[in-house]
């Protein structure tokens, strides 16, 4: 460690001293947070002598390594290959200083294994267990693991993913040891499931699947089918609508009631895409409404829940097509 030096002084020593064309793009990859300590830190930072400047770059330089190694295999990893560089006393010095700010996201290898793998092991697991698994991971890999399971597995997989209740210190272990000994990584933080995170893996996938699911799903628990179907589109999904649809779902809703307050706190880029769908004269009444004081949150969800229901009316009768969500980006 370089007495003397807090964390964000360090990190000005490091940029500083770096080329430019370097430290930026650093500096392109923090967060809004982090690149304004950093910007003070730079600004109010002292003349760093040469020995300052060698000691914080050397220390730099073993942290990248480490985490370099933590993330193509883990601490252990990490630990024996720093003592084959750096000797094992200064390798358990940096990777406990790695350690004490890394945070392992749960079944870390199972995120990092290959979809089809991943499907093939769960394939011949229970479906709760598939489900637990599908929690941890985030929605377009889970997507993809989900359709390679076992046609007649998808459904229920999806169902128990939705109704999967918080899962207490004990069967977390207990899952966490049975994976462990699978090969993956036992994870710290407790998991759920919920109709919205169901949705959410389910609306990534193709819309033959959703809908045998969905169909599965709504023989035995109507309610939770319609849970899940509710959120699986939701307003902010209406962005990657064409116009041409867009308008034609406005035509059915009150847009001078419900647009104004649909759009209070929109992404700019909504409030954009919809008044463009409209005449000016009615953009002009729909944005003054917009500018009006604050209303309550449940009024403008319940907007956006009307003008949801109107385009997924619409999809049914086939009138408009709804964008899906897909790996990359959307997929009409």
């Amino acid at each position: 460690m370089v007495l003397g030096l807090t964390g964000p002084e360090k990190a000005a020593v490091v940029v500083t001293a770096l080329p430019q064309d370097v430290a930026v793009l650093i500096m392109r990859n923090l967060t809004e947070q982090e690149l304004e300590t950093l910007t003070l830190a730079v600004a109010s930072l002292k003349p760093v002598s040469p020995e300052t400047t060698r000691a914080v770059l050397e220390e730099f330089r073993e942290l990248c390594a480490a985490s370099l190694a933590v993330a193509q295999g883990g601490l252990d990893r990490a630990r024996a290959l720093l003592e084959g560089a750096l000797g094992r006393e200064r390798a358990a010095a940096v990777v406990k200083r790695l350690a004490a700010g890394l945070v392992v996201p749960p079944l870390d290898t199972a995120r990092r294994a290959d979809p089809a793998w991943l499907a093939a092991f769960l394939g011949g697991e229970r479906a709760q267990i598939a489900a637990a698994v599908l929690a941890y991971l985030p929605p377009e890999q889970a997507a993809r693991v989900l359709e390679g399971l076992p046609e007649e597995k998808r459904p229920e997989v999806i169902y128990r993913m939705a109704t999967l209740r918080r899962l207490n210190a004990p069967i977390l272990a207990a899952l966490e040891r049975y994976l462990e000994r699978q090969v993956f990584l036992p994870g710290g933080e407790q998991v759920s499931g919920s109709p919205e995170a169901a949705a959410r893996v389910l609306g990534r996938t193709g819309q033959s699947l959703q809908e045998d699911v969905l169909r599965w799903i709504n023989e035995r628990d109507p309610g939770m089918a319609e849970e899940i179907r509710r959120n699986m589109f939701v307003f902010e999904d209406l962005l990657a609508v064409s116009d041409r649809d867009l308008q034609r779902v406005l035509r059915h809703v009150d847009i001078y009631r419900d647009l104004p307050l649909a759009l209070k706190g929109a992404p700019a880029s909504m409030r954009e895409k919809f008044l463009r769908c409209l005449s000016s004269d009615a953009a002009a009444v729909v944005r003054d409404a917009m500018e009006a004081g604050p209303v309550p949150k449940q009024q403008v969800e319940e907007a956006r829940r009307r003008i949801i229901e109107a385009a997924r009316k619409l999809e049914a009768e086939g009138k408009i097509t709804l964008a899906r969500r897909g790996e990359e980006g959307y997929v009409a």
